[in-house]
């Protein structure tokens, strides 16, 4: 029997039907295979994310262990401020010159020990400062302060060399020979010195000087002079007890000025850098 011409187009309907669908699902089995490479690739991307994000974590930790050294730096230089200085800076030719004026003047059995360093560099000089432990920076000037009431500091001399000195009444024999150590160590050349013969023997004189029991009050304004470059401001006082108490009270805050006081039992003063016997 013939196939009829409704039955003949239901089965063409049929073909065509599943020739679709099976191409419907050649085209689904690739867009999975898509898929699946873009998968793979969205996993790529992410371990490369992954990877990078890693070399970030690492790079953070160096980050981090820079700026806790630079802030040991900072904490090591900059925790002091100008206010900070105890000491009588010479950081001018002009002051070198006005402390060596009034050094001369000076008994010899009361200057000061020292010792003066010469530098052709600027930035030696002020390293081998830094190396002492009582030397920093302010932060908020920039310069070397002291945390001693020394004469210290470095200045450029008509040579364009730089000289360096250390110096005090209290400066001790350990001070002394750290400071030559370390001015040696950046390359420093020894022009004089005088060394401490006895730090602790002379602090103890320095002491008795400073008689407790005098009485400044009992202490009278003589008169007030001036020979080039020097200034003398003159007292009378009945005894060195009197004397001692009166110059401690006073302060002296620049160089070739003197405060003495006369007594019987001979002169005392006081300049920048303390009280001194003549």
């Amino acid at each position: 029997m013939g196939i009829s011409c409704s039955q003949e187009k239901k089965n063409k309907s049929m073909k065509n039907n599943q020739t679709n669908s099976e191409s419907i699902s050649s085209k689904s089995e690739h867009l999975e295979k898509d898929n699946s490479g873009t998968r793979q690739d969205t996993d790529q991307k992410a371990k490369i994310i992954s990877s990078k994000s890693e070399h970030l974590e690492k790079d953070n930790l160096g980050t981090s262990q820079d700026t806790e050294q630079k802030a040991k730096i900072i904490t090591s230089t900059s925790e002091y401020l100008e206010k900070d200085n105890l000491g009588t800076r010479q950081d001018t030719l002009q002051k070198a010159n006005n402390y060596w004026n009034s050094r001369v003047v000076m008994p010899e059995k009361h200057k000061h020990p020292f010792t003066l360093f010469k530098f052709t560099s600027e930035s030696n000089a002020e390293q081998a400062f830094l190396e002492l432990p009582y030397i920093h920076k302010a932060k908020d000037t920039n310069n070397l302060i002291c945390r001693k009431p020394l004469i210290f500091g470095y200045y450029k001399t008509e040579d364009d060399i730089f000289e360096a000195i250390i110096c005090g009444k209290d400066l001790t024999l350990n001070e002394f020979d750290q400071a030559e150590n370390a001015f040696k160590k950046h390359g420093g050349i020894l022009k004089n010195n005088l060394k401490p013969s006895n730090f602790e023997e002379n602090k103890q004189k320095n002491d008795e000087n400073i008689d407790k029991v005098g009485n400044s009050d009992n202490v009278k304004f003589n008169k007030k002079y001036q020979k080039e470059p020097f200034t003398y401001e003159c007292y009378l006082a009945k005894n060195k007890a009197d004397a001692m108490a009166f110059l401690n009270k006073k302060t002296v805050d620049k160089s070739l000025y003197y405060i003495v006081v006369d007594t019987p039992e001979g002169s005392f003063g006081r300049d920048i850098y303390g009280i001194y016997e003549e």
